[in-house]
């Protein structure tokens, strides 16, 4: 395939006759434009390939790049202060905590001394009801024992003869 510019067979890149045409098409495109070349630029005649893909050197608009946030240094210190501030109020919670502990355990102490007492006292009254119950039945038992063997008090008892008496003075008639 022969070269676009010169439609030599000898070089495929790079025409050798690049720098005649652009000289030639330049100086109409001067005259046209009225075009004044920048002579401070340190590139401004030459192309260099390597920065087609630059991104400065682009028409097309492009996303931003990613830029690390200003405030990072500030964001850390912030970090930092809360993560001070954390443990300063977890500190205080456990200091309080440690206190309500402490209270909580005596008055559960004296609750369960309390209770202790009272199941003492209710203990020793049980015992005085259950010896006195024992005393009653062994009373009853030595009554039942006392009395006339076969008879049991539901069973009514014969009035004794000739005792109280009272004789009725009869009229004879």
């Amino acid at each position: 395939m022969p070269c676009s510019t010169c439609q030599s067979y000898e070089h495929l890149v790079e025409c050798p006759t690049f720098p005649a045409v652009r000289e030639m098409f330049g100086d109409q495109a001067n005259v046209v434009d009225q075009f004044k070349p920048n002579n401070n630029a340190p590139y401004g005649s030459t192309y260099i390939s390597n920065w087609r893909n630059h991104p400065n050197f682009s028409w097309k608009p492009r996303p931003p790049q990613y830029t690390p946030p200003a405030q990072a240094p500030q964001q850390a210190s912030n970090l930092e202060q809360a993560i001070a501030n954390l443990s300063k109020v977890v500190g205080d919670f456990v200091g309080e905590q440690k206190s309500i502990n402490s209270q909580l355990n005596q008055k559960i102490d004296r609750v369960e001394s309390t209770l202790n007492k009272r199941m003492d006292e209710m203990q020793n009254d049980l015992y005085h009801k259950i010896d006195n119950i024992q005393y009653s039945i062994s009373r009853l038992t030595n009554l039942n024992t006392v009395q006339e063997k076969g008879n049991f008090p539901s069973q009514p008892h014969q009035n004794p003869k000739g005792i109280h008496e009272v004789e009725a003075q009869g009229r004879e008639s």
